[in-house]
């Protein structure tokens, strides 16, 4: 049986959840959200087990993405950040 959730959003949050919604052609924004949480899921588990996130750069360089908001360890204000991978 599918729960139903109804949650209120700022303004601001509405709108990046309409862009998202049209940049991903997702039929509903329940779709949008029910993406994002696979995409978090996915990301936590990967950081759970000591997995790095790279980015490969057009240059073939190549960069870290560390998402502190999933490092419980060492909490900080910023969410994201870009490292240069040496």
């Amino acid at each position: 049986m599918d729960k139903r959730l109804q949650i209120d959003f700022s303004e601001r949050a509405y709108g990046e959840l309409e862009d998202l919604q049209a940049r991903l052609e997702a039929p509903s924004k329940s779709e949008v959200i029910r993406t994002s949480l696979g995409l978090l899921r996915w990301l936590l588990d990967e950081s759970e087990a000591d997995n790095r996130l790279m980015l490969l750069k057009p240059d073939g360089g190549t960069e870290r993405v560390v998402f502190h908001f999933l490092n419980r360890r060492k909490p900080t204000k910023t969410s994201l950040k870009v490292e240069n991978a040496r």
